[in-house]
């Protein structure tokens, strides 16, 4: 396929197939009439752009800059430099997310895990509601309902505006709306304030205790999660809410309530930069979804690795007409990303067909501490796009239906191992710049005190930072 580089705009060249669509662009003045691309292909086709020098410009020094000399390849100057960018729906999520706090909300003098203990097939909501409590982004994004502060001061909506928006945006247009008590941005505010608040602690507020399955501490949050549930696919009876559920769709239920509690375009802007990934031309979802586990140990044998082969794929789809030559051409369509949140969830598939039959899949699957999603942007030249791991959901069982749930966090003190009200510091502090060990954190299969042993679900990744001192 022959490239041709040609002048259609001022100060902008584009380089375009044979037959195809523009494929990039670079700033330009003066250019030649139609340039093979054979003579400037074995340079970088990225992006470039010309930084300032006003200096050479008035000695008249300009061939450097703008002209591409016959016969050969161009000369790429020293002062062109790659832009490398986000798209930009990022560059507009990544400062509505910046805008929210990062610090824990503790109240208390040391920030231990705190257990929770339950009753009934509920480790489902205490392992998700741990995972929650882990992201202090999240946290300060609900602290803000209704706070004190005038610039973020988002107030409760009517119950009634809330459960008719949550019917009909998740069950179905004009069905009963959900049934309400509270405002769920604000119990769900509460939950955080007491869990990391001095809440029955011990030794004067540096040790919590568990908080019970029926105390007012708890209560609120069931209450919360069991009127939601109707808002879930694929809900079931009232009867059976205490039926082994899924983590992730507590987690879900609980921020789409939180999404609609309040009728301000902030508070719902800073929502979809925290949570909402989107790949172009796709609906959002929360996080990266179906990550498949490959089912024998020498297949692709990590989360990072599997997300490359299966979710950020190129696909051939055919041949189709060109708008430019009016010819068919064989065409492949890259899924890439658009946006991504600064809270991504990830979530595995644990599931295999063998016989007909649906089966667990317990193929320990490598958790990366660190998730690179730079090179799957929706960018020529992107800039880096990596998260580090926060939390994992661990289940144990041989079936999805039934078994136990746990988590693995990554707190402010340290790395926990919680199953429901028992917590198990997993690392101390390795060095005197406070750096932890990560692989109690990423170990997968968990084994937790007295005997369960969990392999991995879902996995809960922060955008990663600088200055950020967790880990």
């Amino acid at each position: 396929m022959s490239l041709f580089v040609f002048q259609v705009f001022r100060y902008h060249l584009y380089i375009l197939p044979h037959g195809g669509h523009v494929c990039q662009t670079f700033p330009i003045l003066i250019v030649s009439p139609c340039i093979p691309y054979s003579a400037i292909s074995h340079h970088n086709s990225n992006l470039y752009t010309m930084v300032a020098s006003n200096v050479s410009h008035r000695a008249g020094v300009t061939n450097e800059r703008y002209h591409f000399r016959a016969g050969g390849a161009p000369a790429i100057p020293a002062h062109y430099t790659a832009i490398r960018s986000h798209t930009p729906r990022q560059i507009q999520s990544n400062r509505i997310a910046k805008g929210v706090k990062k610090s824990w909300p503790t109240g208390r003098a040391q920030g231990q895990t705190r257990g929770l203990h339950r009753v009934g097939n509920t480790c489902f909501r205490v392992s998700a509601l741990q995972a929650l409590m882990h992201l202090p982004k999240f946290c300060n994004w609900i602290l803000s309902h209704n706070s004190k502060d005038n610039n973020f001061k988002f107030p409760c909506r009517g119950l009634g505006e809330v459960g008719t928006f949550l019917a009909n945006r998740y069950i179905s247009y004009g069905a009963n709306p959900v049934v309400l008590r509270e405002c769920p941005a604000c119990a769900v505010k509460q939950f955080i304030i007491e869990y990391w608040g001095a809440t029955q602690c011990t030794d004067a507020g540096n040790n919590p205790t568990a908080f019970g399955h029926y105390g007012p501490e708890q209560q609120r949050i069931r209450d919360l999660d069991e009127r939601l549930y109707r808002i879930t696919s694929g809900a079931v009876t009232a009867g059976n809410r205490d039926m082994q559920q899924d983590p992730a769709e507590c987690q879900e239920r609980l921020l789409h309530a939180c999404f609609a509690s309040t009728d301000h375009d902030d508070w719902r802007v800073q929502y979809k930069a925290l949570f909402e990934m989107q790949k172009a031309n796709f609906p959002p979802t929360i996080g990266i979804q179906a990550v498949p586990v490959p089912p024998q140990p020498e297949a692709p044998s990590s989360v990072d690795k599997s997300i490359q082969q299966h979710i950020f794929t190129d696909e051939l789809i055919g041949m189709l007409d060109c708008a430019v030559c009016n010819q068919e051409t064989l065409q492949n369509q890259r899924t890439r990303l658009d946006v991504a949140p600064a809270l991504l969830r990830v979530s595995l598939v644990t599931q295999t067909m063998v016989n007909g039959q649906s089966v667990k899949n317990t193929n320990p699957i490598e958790i990366p501490r660190f998730l690179d999603l730079t090179q799957h942007q929706a960018v020529q030249d992107p800039k880096k796009l990596e998260y580090q791991l926060e939390s994992v959901l661990s289940h144990a069982g041989e079936e999805a239906s039934s078994g136990h749930w746990v988590a693995t966090v990554n707190s402010k003190t340290m790395i926990y191992a919680v199953n429901d009200g028992e917590t198990e510091m997993r690392c101390v502090v390795v060095n005197k710049n406070k750096k932890r060990e990560i692989a109690a954190l990423r170990s997968n299969p968990q084994f937790m005190q007295p005997d369960v042993i969990a392999n991995a679900v879902y996995l809960t990744y922060s955008r990663r930072e600088p200055k950020r001192p967790l880990l």
